[in-house]
């Protein structure tokens, strides 16, 4: 997972695997798939050591977004999603119960997200130096 040719190597891994949890969580909204979209393209033109326009800022963005979009996103769940079920189907289900299997892939999602900024920390020391 280490490259030492390419230091961004592991950043971008970690971009690839929260846009693939994303995809897993429920991508049903257009956002969802943007977002995804971001990370899986930016992850993955950092592994292949590619830079894009204003390249830094991207790199923060999509980690603080990584961040915090997970756990909005089951607060979105835990208020929103039980009327709109029970509407639809008729079936009663607890907010908790949709945060919780949703929280098997976001909150991953959201702790991969950490480890990116630590890691982009990481690098930009070392730039720095």
């Amino acid at each position: 997972m280490l490259d030492k040719k390419h230091s961004y190597t592991t950043f971008g891994q970690l971009l690839v695997f929260v846009g693939l949890l994303n995809v897993i969580a429920r991508v049903n909204i257009v956002l969802d798939v943007i977002i995804t979209f971001l990370f899986i393209a930016k992850g993955g033109s950092l592994i292949r050591n590619k830079r894009w326009f204003k390249d830094k800022t991207w790199n923060y963005f999509l980690t603080v977004f990584g961040i915090s979009y997970p756990l909005v996103k089951l607060v979105v769940f835990y208020f929103y999603f039980p009327e709109i079920i029970f509407n639809n189907t008729g079936n009663t289900i607890s907010g908790l119960q949709i945060v919780f299997s949703s929280s098997i892939f976001l909150i991953p999602m959201s702790i991969l997200s950490v480890v990116a900024a630590f890691r982009l920390n990481q690098l930009q020391k070392l730039g720095e130096e």
